[in-house]
């Protein structure tokens, strides 16, 4: 009785592996967004950092659709954060 409770399917459902978390509802439209995003960005031909990605994206956390739209600000903020540098290390 309770060798074929103990590994029931209960157990091992697909409620807890469900296609939920995977569903193409989340990722149809989204993944043609981050695709868009990657290519504008490459298009721009410059190697930010994390950070400067992350102060890009923060900036336009609540209003998603300006991030590609506004995606040349990338290199105006990555020319600003270049200059510095090179202020700094040659002065």
């Amino acid at each position: 009785g309770t060798s074929t409770q103990g590994t029931s399917t209960q157990g091992t459902s697909t409620q807890g592996t469900s296609t939920q978390g995977t569903s193409t509802q989340g990722t149809s439209t989204q993944g043609t967004s981050s695709q868009e995003f990657y290519e504008a960005v490459k298009a721009l031909n410059i190697k930010i950092t994390t950070s400067l990605l992350q102060q890009y994206l923060l900036k336009y956390a609540n209003q998603a659709a300006l991030i590609i739209e506004n995606v040349d600000e990338l290199k105006t903020m990555y020319d600003a954060c270049n200059k510095q540098s090179e202020a700094k290390l040659y002065s």
